[in-house]
């Protein structure tokens, strides 16, 4: 053996740190997405209390390009109330993580798939930031809206349908129930065969 080398278990999970960069994005985007929703609830409720007029501070000369364009978009009223500050942030959380996939061509998983929205990135969270309803009819469906973009997504719902990778042969370490053996005999062998 050579000098250093320990004998280290056998890495079990391939990627694991990209995995683990994944999941961190992952909850950071939801953690956003929730604290955007917060946001939204005070400013709501402030805007039906009588507010108070607090001293204006004076803000410094030179300002940072965006931070002027902010500024001047707040005093036209173009500010877009429906996206506050943090939902952006949320969106660039699931973006990086989008990108993150890509670039080591992981695949994710197909319920973390169903609750990101596919035109705007943001995650859709029921109540949040989508809105859901189940259609029935003929052909029944859950419609998940997100509430930034308007993009809907229908996700079809039969009883029999099994996703690939939730199915028992392609899950790794699922044992598959092993078969019977029966004994069958043969009226002119006297020797029992085994199937």
């Amino acid at each position: 053996m050579a000098k250093g080398k320990k004998d280290r278990p056998a890495r079990q999970v391939q990627h694991l740190e990209e995995f683990q960069r994944m999941n961190f994005l992952y909850q950071a985007a939801a953690l956003m997405t929730a604290a955007t929703a917060d946001q939204h609830e005070q400013n709501d409720s402030a805007l039906a209390t009588p507010a108070t007029t607090a001293p204006r501070r004076r803000t410094p000369r030179c300002k940072p390009r965006a931070v002027k364009k902010a500024t001047r978009n707040a005093q036209r009223g173009t500010a877009d109330p429906t996206r506050p500050p943090l939902a952006g942030l949320g969106c660039f959380y699931v973006s990086t993580l989008k990108t993150v996939a890509r670039r080591n061509v992981l695949r994710l998983d197909p319920s973390m798939k169903r609750t990101l929205c596919r035109r705007c990135d943001a995650l859709l969270l029921p109540g949040v930031s989508a809105t859901v309803r189940f259609e029935d009819g003929a052909n029944p469906a859950v419609t998940t809206r997100c509430q930034l973009c308007h993009a809907k997504r229908r996700l079809p719902t039969h009883p029999a349908k099994q996703l690939f990778c939730e199915r028992p042969e392609n899950i790794v370490g699922a044992e598959l129930p092993k078969e019977k053996t029966s004994v069958v005999t043969a009226p002119n062998d006297v020797d029992a065969m085994q199937i």
